[in-house]
């Protein structure tokens, strides 16, 4: 999915963190991504739309 993003949207992908915890036998797996797009302000939102839609949940941290 973020190769996929950083292709179709131009948008730089920089993987910040990333773990999988175990709840029983079930995995759960995190991973904490930056976006940025200088260039073209709307794209690192079209970019979490298009996340958004092929992932379990998104949740967007400015700083």
């Amino acid at each position: 999915v973020l190769s996929e993003v950083a292709i179709k949207f131009g948008v730089a992908v920089n993987i910040l963190h990333g773990k999988i915890e175990y709840i029983g036998a079930r995995a759960l797996g995190s991973l904490v991504v930056q976006l940025t797009a200088p260039h073209n302000p709307t794209a690192v939102a079209a970019a979490v739309e298009h996340i958004r839609q092929r992932t379990a949940q998104v949740e967007v941290i400015r700083g």
